[in-house]
């Protein structure tokens, strides 16, 4: 009988693909499918994350943050109230930021309105008192602080002006800031 060499070295056998003399166990390492994966890995993440960013676009608009100095400001100024209710979440609030609110003509229709921007998230409470049920809602209010009318989803900037003027008017107000 032979007896085992003591001093002899004993690895476990490893497989290797035939052509390549490359191990087995990992079947994308090295190759040129490896570096396509990766490659179309970086690539989709790269979409993901340019796709989600948030842009930051100038408001045209003149957004106040505290309902109730603006209520008194309207009653003062006999202006009426435009709430914009939105979240920081909200893919249609920031449409109306990028598109509508962002346009000199939008501002100028809303030049003689108090506009008052308030995000859902954080306040709660003005929220349910105003029953907003989904983002964006946009609430027009008369210098008094009642409802006159509002506007619930996305809208295009001729859309917004549109409505916004036919309140205004029906309310007694121009579009031309009050001197």
């Amino acid at each position: 009988m032979h007896s085992p060499d003591p001093n002899a070295r004993h690895d476990p056998p490893t497989q290797e693909e035939p052509q390549s003399g490359r191990p087995v166990c990992c079947p994308m390492a090295g190759g040129g499918r490896s570096w396509l994966l990766w490659g179309l890995l970086i690539a989709l993440l790269v979409v993901y994350l340019f796709s989600n960013r948030q842009i930051s676009v100038a408001s045209a608009v003149p957004w106040q943050g505290d309902l109730e100095a603006a209520l008194l400001t309207a009653k003062e100024k006999h202006q009426p109230v435009l709430i914009n209710f939105h979240t920081s979440l909200c893919g249609y609030c920031k449409l109306m930021d990028r598109e509508v609110f962002s346009r000199k003509d939008v501002a100028e229709a809303l030049s003689n309105w108090v506009t008052v921007s308030i995000d859902g998230d954080q306040h709660p409470s003005v929220v349910d008192r105003y029953r907003i049920e989904g983002y964006p809602t946009f609430v027009l209010l008369d210098s008094d602080g009642r409802e006159a009318f509002r506007i619930t989803g996305a809208v295009s900037a001729d859309e917004f002006i549109r409505r916004v003027e036919a309140v205004g008017k029906a309310l007694g107000t121009s579009a031309a800031p009050s001197m």
